[in-house]
């Protein structure tokens, strides 16, 4: 019987609730993120009522460089669960987190109906796809650039199974890898697929959620 192989582009200590169910199955795991992460100063403009985070890396960043900001005049609002696990760290109220934050349009039809006309500031890297700000006037929001994002290729051992976190992953997979015939392929929401179809890839199941207990019921279903 050949061996059950994954590939997900998150370092070990991200995916632990996969590393356990892959232990217990004795499935070969490769957990390791193709892009590393340079932080920028923040300058954050002067009027503004929203601040969005879109990934936990952003919140991390930000609240490096303001531990005493005082937002508790401001609406806070974030890309999923995830993200706002990270938050919870740092402040105690979250105004806007979707519910399924893999289905991109959803997110950008809820959060244009949550924010209304107030003016967003976006924290984010040189390679953010900001997509939760379509369909928002140029004039109501602004991006904020927090960390850069640079490509971290590595030659890869094919494996059975890969899941792409993120589109930055999947450039940075794609410079040293191919995928090979016949393999299971997971993408974590709409960016990320539409980033595997210009590849020419089409992913066996698009995950809606943020978390990793869909991944893992998927995978021991």
């Amino acid at each position: 019987m050949l061996e059950f192989s994954i590939f997900i582009s998150r370092n070990s200590e991200d995916v632990k609730e996969l590393r356990d169910v892959c232990n217990s199955k004795n499935w070969r795991l490769v957990s390791k993120s193709l892009i590393e992460f340079y932080e920028r100063q923040i300058i954050l403009p002067l009027n503004w009522d929203v601040i969005f985070f879109p990934s936990p890396r952003a919140v991390n960043f930000f609240f490096n460089q303001f531990q005493d900001f005082n937002l508790s005049e401001k609406k806070i609002a974030c890309a999923g669960k995830e993200t706002a696990s990270s938050l919870q760290r740092f402040i105690e109220k979250i105004d806007f987190i979707p519910e399924n934050s893999g289905i991109i349009s959803d997110v950008q039809r809820d959060f244009r109906k949550w924010v209304g006309d107030r003016k967003v500031v976006y924290i984010g890297s040189n390679q953010a796809k900001k997509s939760v700000l379509a369909g928002l006037p140029a004039s109501q929001y602004e991006f904020v650039l927090a960390y850069e994002t640079r490509f971290k290729p590595e030659a890869i051992r094919n494996c059975s199974c890969y899941v792409f976190s993120s589109p930055s992953n999947v450039e940075s997979f794609f410079l040293l890898n191919q995928i090979p015939d016949g393999a299971i392929v997971i993408s974590w929401g709409q960016s990320t697929t539409s980033e595997l179809a210009k590849k020419q890839i089409k992913p066996t199941i698009e995950l809606k959620s943020g978390n990793q207990s869909e991944l893992i019921t998927y995978l021991t279903k």
